[in-house]
């Protein structure tokens, strides 16, 4: 629901810009919500019996976003999520943030590495985190792959070094 916002905002900025009607529908029928047009923003792809969706998910709205998504989807057996809070968000969306994710998922990977510390210490984020903590988004994503094969997951990974990210996941999907 929250892409569908996003693109009836762009309809209309487009619209506020006097753009041809036709240009943007045409650029509307071309368009693909992939890893390619659009990293980083609920890009899906499979996994043996899993589908992993990758996002950037940084604040509390986009987390409420996915974690209703995600209480909507049947059809697997677990759900899983992993996630790295950024070190420049205050100390309570962090925790919102977490204790959401442990509302609506049935596992939680917790990471942390250097990329995401943005002005805080290893040991003050860990200290914000509920759970045992992953030392690198890369090991995370290794122990998201870990749970896949095993059952069939929904797999929410929500990157911080996404272009990245990304390439090492499609690599481990191939």
């Amino acid at each position: 629901l929250f892409l569908i916002e996003n693109v009836m905002s762009s309809i209309a900025a487009c619209v506020a810009l006097e753009t041809d009607i036709l240009t943007i529908t045409s650029q509307l029928e071309k368009y693909s919500n992939n890893t390619h047009n659009n990293p980083g923003r609920f890009n899906m792809l499979n996994y043996k019996k899993s589908r992993i969706i990758l996002d950037y998910a940084h604040n509390i709205d986009s987390i409420n976003e996915i974690c209703n998504y995600v209480d909507s989807v049947n059809g697997f057996k677990k759900k899983l999520v992993m996630y790295g809070p950024a070190g420049d968000r205050e100390e309570i969306v962090i925790k919102t943030i977490i204790d959401k994710l442990y509302k609506s998922f049935d596992v939680v990977i917790l990471f942390i590495d250097d990329k995401l510390l943005r002005g805080r210490t290893k040991e003050e984020l860990i200290g914000m985190m509920n759970g045992k903590v992953i030392d690198s988004e890369k090991r995370a994503i290794d122990m998201s792959f870990d749970y896949m094969d095993q059952n069939d997951y929904l797999s929410i990974l929500l990157l911080d070094d996404v272009l990245n990210s990304i390439k090492y996941i499609q690599s481990r999907c191939n």
